[in-house]
């Protein structure tokens, strides 16, 4: 299995009520892939709670049986739409995929 998680910091990081707009939107666009995606086993969208600066904003966090299901799941037409709606939203984006 394959374990993939997307950190994400948003680019309203100096106003808290944009901040956690934009963090909402962002789970809205992402969370509801897994009903879209077959090829997803666990998906968990999380926003952070930590007051720290060197947080990042929004956590996906997610396993696929295969490094084959992982690639379906990022080119898959679902999965590009939501980077598109997304992307307005951030401007930094950290990945690890780790086989577990």
């Amino acid at each position: 299995m394959v374990r993939h998680i997307v950190f994400f910091r948003l680019k309203e990081r100096n106003d808290p009520s944009a901040l956690a707009t934009g963090r909402q939107e962002m789970k809205r666009i992402f969370e509801g892939l897994p009903s879209l995606i077959p090829a997803i086993r666990e998906y968990h969208v999380g926003l952070n709670v930590s007051s720290s600066p060197n947080a990042w904003d929004v956590v996906i966090d997610s396993t696929f049986d295969s490094e084959e299901k992982l690639n379906e799941y990022r080119d898959h037409p679902a999965h590009r739409e939501a980077v598109e709606k997304a992307k307005p939203l951030f401007h930094e984006t950290a990945v690890v995929d780790y086989l577990i």
